[in-house]
């Protein structure tokens, strides 16, 4: 389920989707197909039974519709660039939100009101050290030892 949550959190970020969509690099990037094809396997898990006795009610009631609002909206979202897609297409904003309230319910956090990442520190020309953040499993390694690894950077 972990990987399906980073999904789910990279869906519902719109700081992370303009890291990781629009300006992805060569090594670190995503493709808006390869998130909506994630998620829509996290709701059929749910709608085929394989994972609902982990879940909650709430939490089963709270995919399944998401799932309804990725199926009323994945199709018509625009083909345009990945910028227009993010900022503008308004059947991916949909999107996002359903699956920051999914998010929320699965996990009790504001996807906005933390990092997306295990950062990483890195030293620039200058000799300061930056912070860069990369999605992975938060939930599985645990937020808050990753923010006390980067503070300590």
């Amino acid at each position: 389920m972990t990987s399906r949550l980073d999904t789910l959190r990279v869906l519902a970020s719109l700081k992370t989707q303009r890291q990781l969509v629009v300006d992805g690099t060569r090594d670190e990037y995503l493709l808006p197909g390869e998130l909506l094809n994630d998620a829509a396997s996290l709701v059929d898990l749910v709608e085929s039974k394989s994972i609902v006795r982990d879940l909650t009610a709430e939490q089963i009631t709270a995919i399944l519709e998401f799932g309804t609002i990725l199926r009323q909206n994945a199709g018509k979202i625009n083909d345009g660039s990945n910028e227009f897609l993010i900022e503008q297409d308004k059947h991916w904003q949909a999107i996002r939100l359903a699956a920051q309230r999914c998010f929320a319910a699965l996990t009790g956090e504001d996807v906005e009101q933390r990092p997306h990442a295990a950062c990483a520190a890195r030293r620039d020309e200058q000799g300061l050290y930056a912070v860069g953040c990369a999605v992975v499993a938060l939930v599985a390694i645990g937020l808050e030892s990753i923010e006390q690894r980067a503070n300590a950077m």
